[in-house]
């Protein structure tokens, strides 16, 4: 559905993975696109777009002042993230990913734009249990709980929109599906995983974006504050492994339980696609066939 009025949509999270892919869909469907970013940030994924977008600089002006100078502001989607690493520190990880975006749900309140859609991950829903991007998915669930606050009492709409295992082209590299596919193609001699019989739901970029658009098409009809993006069906990461192995002709051989299982690990994630296909979303890109994908790119 295209979007006649243009109505504005403020952006954190751009020039990363998924925030690239959404930019994309959000100016061809005739959005007004504002992306926040850092000066230092890589701007390869949204090269092509820049003369469709209005790109602020957020570390060297503040919050405030973006919405002074652009609202009436539609929507605000923050995508933006830091995981945890070796290089990252614990004040990056809560900063980016519960200071920085309350202090724009806060903003957004001020400055009356009615919707705030922040862009979850699957980890949040076993933060406690499962101590993987234990610190990342704290500091996640942590500005749910704010954004269900704020939706409660501010008058603001706070739609948590609740990614799964998330694949496709221009990811980072270090993600568990861009390695394993390079490895793979690489022919690699030996690849250790673990049993793999934990289970998970991949959604293709493709698809995921579809769903996203369909949640902002129809945010002010919308009456819930989680909404899951997956397909509704999880695949064990040695069925997914296998196939891509198959797939991509390798010669590796892969080595299943040379790993230890993650402490914590959880063994079977699916979302609940109750409410976006109620939306009219539907899955297009097959596993076999999103893989294929990015072993052709």
């Amino acid at each position: 559905m295209n979007n006649p009025s243009g109505e504005k949509v403020l952006i954190t999270g751009g020039t990363g993975f998924f925030g690239s892919h959404l930019i994309e869909r959000l100016i061809s469907l005739n959005y007004n696109v504002i992306v926040l970013k850092r000066t230092n940030s890589d701007l390869w994924r949204i090269q092509h777009l820049l003369p469709s977008i209005t790109i602020i600089n957020i570390d060297v002006t503040t919050i405030q002042r973006v919405f002074d100078e652009h609202s009436p502001i539609d929507v605000c989607i923050h995508t933006a993230t830091v995981y945890s690493s070796k290089k990252s520190l614990i004040r990056d990880i809560i900063t980016t990913n519960l200071s920085f975006p309350l202090d724009l749900l806060m903003s957004s309140v001020a400055y009356t734009c009615p919707v705030f859609i922040n862009i979850d991950s699957f980890y949040t829903l076993f933060h406690k249990q499962y101590q993987y991007l234990n610190e990342y998915s704290t500091a996640k669930a942590h500005f749910k709980e704010w954004g269900d606050l704020y939706d409660s009492r501010e008058g603001i709409k706070f739609i948590n929109a609740r990614l799964f295992h998330l694949y496709g082209p221009k990811d980072n590299s270090i993600k568990f599906v861009s390695y394993i596919i390079k490895w793979l193609m690489n022919n690699q001699d030996l690849i250790k995983l673990t049993s793999g019989i934990q289970k998970r739901d991949f959604i293709y970029m493709d698809d995921a974006v579809d769903a996203l658009i369909l949640i902002i098409e129809n945010m002010k009809t919308i009456n819930h504050r989680q909404i899951d993006i997956g397909t509704g069906n999880s695949v064990s990461i040695r069925s997914f492994v296998e196939l891509a192995h198959n797939l991509t002709g390798s010669t590796s051989v892969l080595k299943f339980g040379a790993l230890p299982t993650r402490q914590g690990e959880v063994m079977d994630i699916t979302a609940n696609t109750k409410i976006i296909t109620e939306l009219g979303w539907k899955q297009n890109i097959s596993l076999t066939d999103g893989l294929k994908s990015l072993i052709n790119q």
